[in-house]
């Protein structure tokens, strides 16, 4: 635990009204690009098949049970056929759709889905050290401040998202909420210019 005088030494650039203290804690920063690019390597190595900017346009069914879908690549249109043990569905936000065909029409969706902003803006803009999370003064929400190389990211408005999951995106409103709970904990002023 960081009492405030001890806080403000280690990030002085936070606003000082209504600061007590904070809990010191690590976190970790992951490229999911390269995550994922790592997994379907380990998963090839131990035989599966990997496919990007594929399309499930159907499922296969023997005795009562899937058994496969057809897949379309979405680059060449080309359809194929493709047998699994088991199917999983692992799609994200789109898990709803994939039940949806697979039904063969309406289910009761699973899935509030919801889209959380970020905005990054350069690092020396709010002159933080450290990841810093903390209730907004602004609506009492939680947020963060990251570092991210010479960038910080500021998040997150978790709002609920009616768009389709590839069609998401952060509006003005959106980022001028994250740029203005930033600024009220932070002494530096923001500025849509650098956002």
């Amino acid at each position: 635990m960081l009492g405030k005088r001890t806080l403000l030494q280690r990030e002085p650039a936070l606003r000082t009204h209504g600061l007590k203290g904070a809990a010191r804690y690590f976190d970790a920063q992951c490229d999911d690009a390269r995550l994922v690019v790592a997994t379907a390597r380990s998963a090839r190595a131990a035989g599966a098949a990997i496919r990007t900017w594929t399309a499930v346009t159907a499922f296969l069914r023997e005795g009562g049970h899937v058994t496969g879908v057809v897949a379309r690549d979405v680059e060449t249109g080309a359809e194929a056929e493709l047998r699994a043990a088991v199917v999983v569905n692992a799609t994200g936000p789109w898990a709803d759709d994939l039940r949806r065909l697979e039904a063969g029409g309406a289910v009761t969706p699973m899935l509030r889905r919801t889209k959380g902003a970020h905005v990054v803006v350069p690092r020396a803009r709010i002159g933080h050290t450290d990841a810093i999370t903390f209730l907004s003064p602004v609506d009492g929400r939680v947020m963060f401040v990251l570092p991210w190389g010479e960038q910080s990211l500021i998040g997150t408005t978790d709002t609920d998202a009616t768009e389709a999951p590839d069609e998401v995106a952060a509006s003005p409103t959106t980022c001028a909420t994250c740029c203005a709970r930033r600024t009220a904990s932070f002494r530096r002023p923001g500025s849509r210019r650098t956002t």
